[in-house]
């Protein structure tokens, strides 16, 4: 069995993939979107923090500072410290480097090319200032935005989205604990992470005993 096998909504895990000594449960959201990868989905809360850390600006600097997707510190800390301590060496080499935009619209946005990303308003299936819905597979069912909400530490809790708000340059869209879109200044610094990224279609899966998925690394060192 390999990952494109899993239907959307599928939970796989890898056990050597860790953040605070918990492996990371991923959620299965979409197999179309990326040529050859399947976009997974934190099923939790893994963290909270800031989507832009402003420690380092001048107050005057802040306020010029217009926050994007690509300048943001959470991108720089979930492709960095993120992606090369909690991922496995395993789960890395199957990991799809992707483009992808902050809004999901290519004439207002530059895109990036990232390891690890979060979620964008669109991907939900919310329709802001971008005027286009891109809806990852899991949100075709409206329901499954409320449903996978839950979140930190057994509790629900809000978690950034990577969609600016283009009428406020400080303002980061969220999804709240009841699964509806807010917004807030980027330096706020108790929304949830959850990380998302694309891992290889052709990556080995294996059936749990409880009905979950976990990688199977092991088939990689078989030979024929």
């Amino acid at each position: 069995m390999i990952l494109k096998d899993l239907p959307i909504g599928a939970v796989v895990t890898d056990k050597k993939t860790k953040f605070n000594n918990k492996p990371i449960e991923w959620i299965v959201i979409d197999h179309e979107k990326y040529q050859d990868g399947t976009v997974l989905f934190s099923k939790d809360i893994i963290c909270c923090k800031p989507f832009d850390d402003p420690k380092e600006l001048s107050y005057k600097e802040y306020k010029e500072h217009s926050i994007c997707w690509e300048n943001s510190s959470i991108r720089n800390w979930l492709n960095t410290d993120f992606f090369y301590k909690s991922f496995s060496l395993q789960l890395r080499c199957m990991s799809i480097p992707v483009e992808i935009s902050e809004c999901d619209r290519n004439d207002l946005t530059r895109k990036t090319k990232d390891n690890v990303f979060l979620l964008s308003a669109s991907e939900i299936g919310y329709n802001t200032s971008c005027h286009r819905v891109d809806r990852a597979q899991l949100f075709e069912n409206i329901k499954n935005r409320y449903i996978i909400s839950e979140a930190c530490f057994g509790l629900k809790w809000s978690w950034w989205l990577r969609s600016p708000m283009v009428r406020d340059s400080h303002c980061i869209y969220f999804i709240d604990k009841h699964g509806l879109l807010g917004n807030t200044n980027a330096y706020y610094g108790s929304m949830g992470i959850r990380p998302a990224c694309v891992i290889s279609d052709y990556t080995p899966i294996k059936e749990k005993k409880n009905g979950d998925y976990k990688f199977d690394w092991l088939s990689l060192l078989k030979f024929d």
